[in-house]
């Protein structure tokens, strides 16, 4: 069940029409950091989830499947063209746009666990490139009631501007500290434009004392799609 196939070329079960882009299937034994690895060896990235360790063909994509490449290429379940399960009747069936089409629509978003065992899906992929990467790994622990709730404010501000530049991510707060990892494609992406944006948030940060002092380095660190390291560029410079 760890099976992973690349096609440039797949023509869906029923289907009278080759579709082309790219696409991998894989097996339910998958997971995402083995997928990214897979993928990036053909030149190609996923819409997949930030935890490597997660099954790609199961959960994820069939409730719904936020990546944080989400804005730009879409949902996990957006770049779904195929299913391959066993419903509770004990039949193994392919289940895409052509072939089951209610089904495929249920399984995308509508509580796929319900309606049978996956065993494998095959994904769009889209061209690699190189990503953008903002990231603040915690703030410091000083920092007083108002200046959290202020810097809570201004990040969820600024968010849906983020999102409309493409770019996607996620948010832990605690009770003494924000986590915030961000990025987007370079090639859906203006570096000058995602500095510009950026900047009356991290200059506010800076000016309250509340950054850690190696926040540049975490910056330059392992990103979040940690397969993706050897190909992608963590820029610095939306930082400055």
């Amino acid at each position: 069940m760890k099976g992973m196939q690349f096609n440039e070329i797949f023509l869906p079960d029923g289907c009278s029409k080759e579709i082309d882009g790219g696409f991998v299937t894989l097996e339910a034994g998958v997971q995402w950091g083995e997928a990214y690895k897979f993928a990036d060896s053909m030149g190609r990235v996923l819409a997949g989830g930030g935890a490597t360790s997660v099954g790609a063909a199961g959960g994820f994509p069939l409730g719904g499947g936020y990546s944080l490449l989400s804005p730009s290429l879409g949902l996990g379940l957006n770049n779904i063209v195929e299913i391959e399960l066993v419903t509770a009747d004990g039949q193994l069936r392919k289940v895409n746009e052509c072939s089951h089409p209610d089904l495929f629509w249920a399984l995308r978003g509508g509580g796929g666990g319900t309606w049978g065992a996956t065993t494998k899906i095959t994904y769009r992929t889209h061209p690699r490139s190189e990503l953008y990467i903002f990231l603040v790994d915690g703030l410091s622990p000083n920092m007083t009631d108002a200046v959290a709730r202020e810097t809570v404010l201004r990040w969820v501000k600024l968010a849906p501007t983020l999102g409309d530049l493409g770019v996607g991510g996620v948010s832990i707060l605690s009770e003494r500290s924000l986590t915030i990892a961000a990025m987007v494609q370079s090639s859906f992406a203006n570096l000058t434009q995602l500095k510009h944006t950026l900047e009356p948030f991290t200059s506010w940060l800076a000016e309250q004392g509340v950054l850690h002092t190696d926040l540049e380095s975490t910056a330059n660190g392992t990103p979040i799609y940690i397969n993706y390291a050897s190909c992608i560029s963590c820029d610095p410079a939306l930082l400055e």
